[in-house]
């Protein structure tokens, strides 16, 4: 009977351990990329319909106002095209937290894009993977993981 009292409560141990929440990878994964995608369609607004003419500096000046939301998006690289287009190579950091209680899972996703806009009527904007490198790149945290626009 002691031996069965053990194993009673070694089955407990086990079903507790069980039911702690796997790491929420997927959500944090979604909210990079939810935020990089509003981030383009705000922007693509803008240039549709306010910032139509508007090119080099001063469109520039808007895709960094953009995201410069707080603790957002951050900037790794901006740049200018002949055509008057500007680009800024940005990344967003999410985290997701799955489970409450004793049972904690936490996860991260790292999302690195060129956000480019092309004046004219109408102008356009892309959004699009970039490499998550540089010095100006934190290290990623425990747990988080590079993720692309499309799911990977």
């Amino acid at each position: 009977m002691r031996h069965a009292g053990t194993l009673i409560g070694l089955l407990c141990v086990v079903a507790v351990a069980g039911c702690a929440p796997a790491p929420p990878t997927q959500e944090a994964a979604d909210s990079a990329r939810s935020m990089a995608r509003a981030d383009a369609e705000n922007l693509r607004y803008w240039v549709e319909h306010d910032g139509k003419g508007v090119s080099g500096q001063e469109l520039l000046d808007h895709l960094l106002a953009v995201v410069a939301e707080p603790n957002r998006a951050f900037l790794l690289d901006q740049a200018f095209g002949a055509d008057g287009s500007a680009t800024v190579t940005v990344y967003y950091d999410a985290t997701a937290t799955a489970g409450g209680g004793l049972f904690t899972a936490d996860a991260g996703a790292r999302l690195c894009v060129d956000l480019t806009a092309v004046p004219g009527d109408p102008g356009t904007v892309t959004v699009e993977d970039a490499p998550c490198a540089g010095e100006a790149l934190p290290r990623l945290p425990d747990g988080s993981r590079e993720v692309t626009l499309d799911g990977g």
